[in-house]
């Protein structure tokens, strides 16, 4: 893989959303960066999509796994609708934090730079839809690499 190159995956919702458990409240999904041979997510997070029920929210809790927090921070993240659009104005948001003061809004910007060994994005999950995102971490030696997992929204929560 080129350096700095980006490999997206999907986040869709039809066919996996029969394990899900709709209208139960908000879903919490850990996606770990880890060193395996290369960068890539633990627990073959990769080729699992993540479901977000119909009618539920989520919050996507992106790390990097403690073992390899001195040797890279998650650079940025993208989320694009599928094909290439921009994804619907609030559905995916980083909330504020305390060195940040707003929300940062994947529509207003597809790619929102974070540095940062752990981001939190919520996925508001308003309409079932199909969406491509990525991740890239930047190793302490300035190597960008890049992850990429999968998301499925379900749609309909408020």
């Amino acid at each position: 893989m080129k350096q700095g190159q980006y490999l997206s995956s999907s986040i869709r919702a039809p066919e996996a959303l029969a394990d899900c458990t709709p209208n139960s409240g908000m879903q919490t999904e850990e996606i770990v960066v880890v060193y395996q041979d290369g960068w890539a997510f633990a627990d073959n997070r990769k080729d699992e999509d993540i479901v977000v029920c119909k009618g539920n929210t989520a919050e996507l809790l992106f790390k990097i796994d403690p073992k390899h927090v001195r040797a890279a921070r998650i650079h940025d993240i993208a989320i694009r609708a599928e094909g290439g659009g921009d994804a619907p104005a609030d559905e995916f948001v980083i909330p504020p934090t305390d060195t940040q003061s707003a929300a940062r809004d994947f529509n207003d910007k597809s790619t929102q730079a974070v540095a940062a060994t752990e981001v939190k994005v919520v996925n508001k999950n308003r309409q079932e839809a199909v969406y491509d995102y990525t991740v890239r971490i930047k190793t302490n030696r300035g190597d960008v690499r890049v992850v990429d997992p999968k998301i499925r929204n379900g749609g309909g929560a408020n």
